[in-house]
């Protein structure tokens, strides 16, 4: 089982049967939250938001800022965060299959605040349009789609991970944000939420930080990863618009 396979490296263990199982949960629960109804009454305060201030410290430079974050937590949920801030939110996904599935999604996410960039032709345009805003984009990076990216150790393994935030952050001198939210008992949400900074060029040593980074958040939160294709080994890289992405 995939989901098996890559938590298993988190663990250091096989047998994690009780710890998959909730993965799956929360799996169905982000599907579910993309059809439910926004929240009435969404109170910040009521949400434990460890370094939620980053954002604004990111936002004030004018650059707009790059939230690069792993499959991790319930997006559709936690995107509220980003409309109580009164911060704009877009998120790059996955070009999905079939077109309907795509413009589905799009338009859910859509009504809880949230611009939807698609993969593919014109993508890039559209993220530079929104850090020209002076927006947030989100980039889920714990999967290389293109199998180009530079090859680091994550959690003890050498696997190929995305770059394109690094790559833009560096050439448009965007700060970047590590970050993740997950969705506990209740309703509450818990952020992790890092300093910003302004990438170098140097494309692998960034990388290295973000996949050392996304371990703390994952070892935090592991029945959060939402890890259900393959991350580790030669069957990394997968066919291009098989998975709705969450983010």
């Amino acid at each position: 089982m995939t989901a098996e396979g890559n938590i298993s490296r988190v663990t250091n263990r096989r047998g994690n049967s009780p710890l998959v199982r909730r993965m799956f949960t929360r799996n169905a629960q982000y599907y579910l939250s993309l059809f439910a109804p926004r929240p009435a009454g969404f109170d910040l305060q009521a949400h434990d938001l460890d370094g939620w201030g980053n954002f604004r410290k990111a936002l004030d430079l004018g650059r707009g800022c790059l939230l690069v974050s792993p499959h991790l937590g319930d997006i559709n949920y936690y995107a509220e965060l980003f409309v109580a801030s009164g911060l704009g939110v877009n998120v790059l996904v996955e070009d999905l299959r079939p077109k309907a599935l795509s413009d589905l999604v799009t338009k859910l996410r859509g009504r809880r605040g949230v611009r939807v960039i698609v993969g593919g032709k014109g993508a890039l345009r559209e993220v530079y349009r929104a850090l020209d805003r002076n927006e947030i984009v989100a980039i889920i990076s714990d999967r290389d789609l293109s199998g180009d990216g530079p090859e680091v150790t994550f959690f003890g393994s050498r696997v190929r991970m995305p770059a394109l935030a690094f790559t833009i952050g560096a050439r448009h001198k965007t700060p970047v944000v590590f970050g993740t939210a997950v969705r506990l008992r209740g309703d509450r949400i818990v952020a992790d939420v890092r300093p910003p900074f302004i990438p170098t060029t140097d494309l692998h040593a960034e990388t290295q930080r973000m996949a050392a980074t996304f371990e703390e958040f994952i070892r935090r939160w592991p029945d959060q990863w939402l890890a259900f294709q393959p991350i580790f080994g030669a069957s990394q890289r997968t066919r291009h618009g098989t998975e709705v992405a969450n983010g």
